[in-house]
């Protein structure tokens, strides 16, 4: 914990991956601290180590069955990490994510953070440009403001039109708005 307090990043991961190799350390505190390691990296600035991290934790197929919530939040984290470089590729990886989720949701408690993770991969699913218009760069000069504004509302203006085409043909042939919306919508979004 010193180590990790003095931005001593690679010694506490070293101590963590030390702990780790306890015999005395039940499942609960190996996830916990596969999870800290993750996100030691992930917030010190190491994308590629993170990435490997919280893959290796969402790929291990005994977690995935006593620890789904943390097997989704890894998904998420993975994906958000992915997206910063490859966006297509964050779309991939949560579609499979996605599915896996559609698969064990029934078992699930109503209550289950993991739910939380596959809301937020659904979202960006279905929204797939929501990055774009997430924040608005506004000039100081009040007339730069103006065409700027009038610029953004166009855009949202086209991509509300091509929104409501593609759900509405969602809802007149009855599929899942997961299933066939993204991949219509995604072909029809206007050019930016």
């Amino acid at each position: 914990l010193f180590k990790e307090a003095l931005g001593d990043v690679d010694g506490a991961v070293a101590d963590f991956r030390t702990y780790l190799e306890r015999d005395d350390v039940d499942d609960v505190d190996k996830l916990t601290t596969r999870m800290r390691i993750a996100y030691l990296l992930k917030n010190t600035g190491r994308r590629d180590a993170a990435m490997a991290e919280f893959k290796s934790i969402f790929s291990d197929k005994n977690l995935q069955a006593i620890a789904f919530e943390q097997v989704m939040e890894s998904h998420v984290m993975y994906g958000r990490l992915l997206g910063e470089k490859e966006p297509k590729k964050m779309l991939e990886h949560y579609r499979g994510a996605f599915r896996m989720f559609e698969s064990k949701k029934g078992g699930l408690d109503a209550e289950d953070k993991s739910r939380v993770w596959a809301a937020e991969m659904q979202f960006l699913l279905l929204e797939p440009d929501f990055a774009e218009y997430d924040k608005i760069e506004m000039p100081a000069d009040t007339k730069k403001t103006k065409k700027s504004l009038e610029s953004k509302s166009a855009g949202s203006r086209r991509w509300s039109a091509a929104t409501s085409r593609c759900s509405s043909s969602s809802r007149a042939s009855g599929a899942s708005p997961l299933s066939t919306a993204s991949a219509r919508c995604t072909a029809t979004s206007p050019t930016r």
